[in-house]
């Protein structure tokens, strides 16, 4: 009999089919390896679960909302939220969190 040491199976059928993941990455100031982050958790986590990459926009400066835009908001898995000033870092993650529900 498999199921471990107590010789039982668990039952999965009350287990969700693929666990689904929000990610929530502040941006601001600096977007150098924000593509290879990106990828890593592509990577780490589409074997396993269902997943979405919420990126927020604290108010960067033009150029760094413009390179988000053209790099990110197409990607599959990345939902790109834009705040129109700089809220700081825990207001920006609780904007990702709140938008991902």
């Amino acid at each position: 009999m498999g199921g471990g040491a107590s010789g039982h199976t668990p039952d999965t059928s009350v287990l969700p089919q693929s666990p689904v993941l929000g990610i929530v990455i502040p941006v601001f100031g600096s977007t150098l390896s924000l593509l290879t982050i990106i990828e890593d958790i592509r990577l780490t986590f589409t074997p396993i679960c269902t997943f979405r990459i919420y990126l927020v926009d604290d108010g960067n400066p033009p150029d760094i909302g413009d390179w988000l835009v053209q790099n990110c908001a197409g990607l599959p898995h990345v939902t790109l939220i834009r705040l129109k000033r700089n809220y700081g870092q825990q207001n920006a993650v609780l904007c990702g969190i709140r938008h991902s529900l």
